[in-house]
């Protein structure tokens, strides 16, 4: 997704959706874990990671209002 508005670089902004498996802090196993930027008025960063084996999950997700 590209960004645009009159406090961005001309040309717009390349925003981040970044989605990988790495291992669990809390069991080791395989989690989803993601680093996605929203332009939403400034430039928010959103990172988390959650894990489907035994539920471990922090961090936030884009949307979220709180």
């Amino acid at each position: 997704m590209r960004a645009y508005g009159g406090c961005i670089e001309p040309g717009g902004w390349e925003l981040d959706d970044e989605r990988y498996v790495t291992p669990c802090p809390k069991c080791g196993k395989p989690a989803d874990a993601w680093r996605v930027e929203k332009a939403e008025g400034s430039l928010n960063v959103y990172t988390g990671i959650r894990c489907d084996h035994c539920g471990y999950e922090r961090g936030d997700h884009p949307g979220d209002n709180g």
